[in-house]
């Protein structure tokens, strides 16, 4: 499996709840000193990844590594996310929404069009594109993050 985001928080938390399950995992995330620190506390059955989830090439080499190490991927879980200052859209900078919604929303497209011939090759298995509440309603001052996670929605 491949949990992007893993570094730490939310993404940290699912990589250490699978791994106590057994599963081999991959931690990819751009914070690479506390994403390599997980890997070793984690053990064999975790590798870390430097990925920047809005980069295509990012994502072919991070495939291309989890297969190498592990086998094809079963599961992928898209975790990755960052917010913007909190803004009005009149007063915010073009560079900030760009940024969130490369992470937030191009990520998880850049994700799933990468890993799919491996969950293939795997037989199939499991696409976890994490989201937000904000993605149902209107949040002020944080426009970028709030569309992002609405794309996010199935």
């Amino acid at each position: 499996m491949l949990i992007t985001g893993a570094a730490g928080g939310q993404g940290a938390s699912h990589a250490r709840g699978f791994a106590s399950e057994g599963a081999k995992v991959v931690l990819a995330d751009v914070r690479e000193e506390s994403g390599r620190a997980l890997a070793d506390d984690l053990g064999e059955q975790a590798l870390f990844i430097t990925l920047d989830v809005s980069v295509a090439s990012d994502w072919d080499a991070a495939v291309k590594q989890a297969e190498s190490r592990f086998g094809p991927i079963s599961i992928l879980v898209n975790n990755a996310g960052v917010l913007a200052p909190s803004a009005s859209i009149a007063d915010s900078d073009p560079a900030d929404w760009d940024h969130v919604i490369a992470v937030n929303l191009k990520g998880p497209y850049l994700g799933v069009r990468a890993a799919a011939p491996s969950l293939k090759r795997a037989g199939g298995g499991a696409i976890i594109n994490i989201a937000s509440t904000s993605g149902h309603v209107g949040t002020p001052m944080i426009a970028p993050y709030v569309s992002s996670k609405w794309g996010c929605e199935d």
